[in-house]
């Protein structure tokens, strides 16, 4: 999997994929906007988390490699996102042999 956050430009993403593809690897790619993540933090809820993680758990079950790509067009974006509190439960925990 090839994870991007906040990139303002794609041109890294595409290579990556092209050079994972060359490789033999089937490439996927996953975009995030920390703008929308922090609203769908400032509203979640203990059902849209769990959700969320199983999202992610199913996702990353399936992967056999991971480049996580994080560009910071706003440093401080994620500074009104509540903070992670023992009130949310764990949402996953994934390791593979």
């Amino acid at each position: 999997m090839i994870e991007s956050f906040d990139m303002p430009d794609s041109q890294l993403v595409c290579r990556l994929v092209e050079l994972a593809a060359a490789q033999g690897a089937i490439p996927w790619v996953s975009q995030k906007d920390n703008t929308v993540l922090r609203s769908l933090y400032k509203t979640a809820t203990v059902e849209s988390m769990q959700l969320a993680g199983g999202f992610e758990r199913d996702q990353m079950e399936q992967m056999d490699a991971y480049i996580g790509i994080r560009a910071a067009t706003n440093s401080s974006e994620m500074s009104r996102a509540p903070p992670i509190t023992p009130k949310w439960p764990r949402i996953s925990s994934h390791s593979r042999n």
